[in-house]
């Protein structure tokens, strides 16, 4: 699947989060929970996924904002960050 995303919003989730966007290719989307994010109305459909992080990212769990494109090829990223206390508990029930 191909990753993108914007580049403002690369800058600004670099600078409040401490990660690029583009590390989402290194995350362990193969064994990602995923719920749909439906706390507002985006305008589109919007996921929130908790995995792991591999290679430079390390042992820890993330959190990823996305969505996916109609054919389900593209995925378009919207945030990454560490994951909550509350989301890697999540994480680990599952």
């Amino acid at each position: 699947m191909k990753i993108t995303f914007d580049p403002n919003k690369d800058a600004t989730n670099k600078s409040k989060h401490g990660y690029s966007l583009a590390d989402a290719k290194l995350l362990d989307w193969g064994n990602m929970v995923v719920v749909e994010d439906n706390r507002i109305n985006y305008g589109e459909i919007r996921y929130v996924g908790i995995t792991y992080g591999i290679a430079y990212l390390g042992n820890r769990i993330f959190s990823v904002c996305f969505t996916e494109s109609n054919d389900f090829t593209e995925c378009r990223i919207i945030s990454l960050r560490l994951a909550t206390k509350q989301e890697i508990r999540r994480y680990a029930e599952t």
